[in-house]
């Protein structure tokens, strides 16, 4: 199998088990292909922690006897934060020294919610919040996997397989995508909540201005590597 790296090598890669060519995109199979590849990337994010998802958020406010904060739009999944630190303190790690509790859940407007239930702040801070982001939606033919595309292409084809009725080949398609997602995942070595709070940008240390660092970032933010 080649390497997957844009939505097109999945689509290409998937057609080789699919009747050989990828539906024209006025297709309404090719939607549903396109989906498929999307939501493999997606089950990928909700059942592991991954590396390449960890993300930190901009400056987070807590508000005097405000119990609760709106997370980031991309936040992903209830347990999807690494770290959140106030004054020096995880409030996210269990039996933390302020006894604080974090409680993440969705509202009403299908926002990720967090809930202080320690304790209501009684005065007010911020807070450096890193997290678990969504992977993002494939949709254009160049649009990059953040996660394993190798293991999409196999959950995708699972779906098909299970469409078109036939079970053998939708079970050798779901262990091949199980197979690589316990791999993968293996070999992940995701940072501790005391080892990203004690992370400095690189600009921190070398001395430049904050606008410096913003231009830096917004030039390269789009890059991956893979």
């Amino acid at each position: 199998m080649q390497r997957i790296a844009t939505l097109l090598d999945g689509l290409t890669e998937m057609a080789k088990y699919a009747g050989g060519t990828v539906p024209q995109e006025s297709d309404p199979q090719y939607q549903e292909w396109v989906g498929w590849l999307s939501d493999g990337q997606e089950d990928q994010a909700e059942r592991g922690f991954w590396s390449r998802l960890l993300t930190k958020a901009e400056e987070i406010d807590i508000t005097t006897d405000e119990d609760t904060i709106i997370l980031p739009d991309d936040f992903h999944k209830r347990n999807g934060i690494g770290a959140f630190g106030v004054d020096e303190v995880d409030w996210s790690e269990p039996n933390n020294e302020v006894n604080q509790t974090l409680f993440v859940t969705k509202n009403e407007d299908g926002e990720w919610v967090c809930t202080f239930r320690g304790f209501t702040p009684t005065e007010d801070t911020t807070a450096e919040l890193w997290y678990f982001r969504h992977p993002g939606i494939l949709a254009e033919p160049d649009d990059l996997f953040i996660l394993d595309g190798k293991a999409s292409v196999f959950y995708a084809l699972t779906e098909y397989f299970r469409q078109a009725g036939e079970l053998g080949s939708l079970d050798d398609a779901r262990n091949e995508y199980n197979n690589r997602f316990d791999e993968a995942l293996g070999k992940e070595m995701i940072p501790t909540p005391q080892e990203l709070l004690a992370y400095k940008p690189y600009f921190k240390y070398a001395g430049y201005k904050t606008s410096n660092e913003k231009q830096f970032y917004t030039r390269y933010r789009n890059r991956r590597r893979f």
